[in-house]
């Protein structure tokens, strides 16, 4: 209960921090790691050797965010939310239009080693 307590209007943390956990509700203040871990997986996932490890690597790590934004809305209000969901589902088509321009190929090769990826992937945010 604490989380939420602090969080609640009128408490010394709003007042201090109202600038970082303003936008959120109290009880999804946590939706901050969640960003930012978001943030550091994607940046994991443009870090491979292969141009298209990386596309679905992207469209894993957009999906998965996207699914939970769209389950949990953490705003407080619901433009905020749509907002989240549109610019995630705007990135996740385009990353997986993007698929068309990628060579026959890269992508047979890349599907072999993409399982492994997608397990170590789970298994880092698991850890984290």
């Amino acid at each position: 209960h604490a989380p939420k307590l602090a969080a609640t209007m009128g408490s010394r943390f709003v007042d201090r921090f109202d600038f970082i956990v303003g936008n959120y509700r109290p009880d999804c203040i946590w939706w901050i790691l969640v960003k930012q871990s978001f943030a550091l997986v994607l940046l994991f996932a443009q870090m491979m050797t292969n141009v298209t490890a990386e596309l679905y690597g992207s469209i894993f790590v957009l999906l998965c965010v996207f699914l939970l934004t769209s389950v949990i809305r953490p705003y407080n209000e619901r433009q905020g939310n749509l907002m989240e969901m549109t610019c995630r589902a705007s990135g996740l088509l385009f990353a997986i239009f993007s698929t068309g321009f990628i060579s026959d190929e890269s992508k047979a090769e890349t599907m072999a080693n993409l399982a492994g990826c997608i397990i170590g992937w789970v298994s880092m945010v698991g850890i984290c």
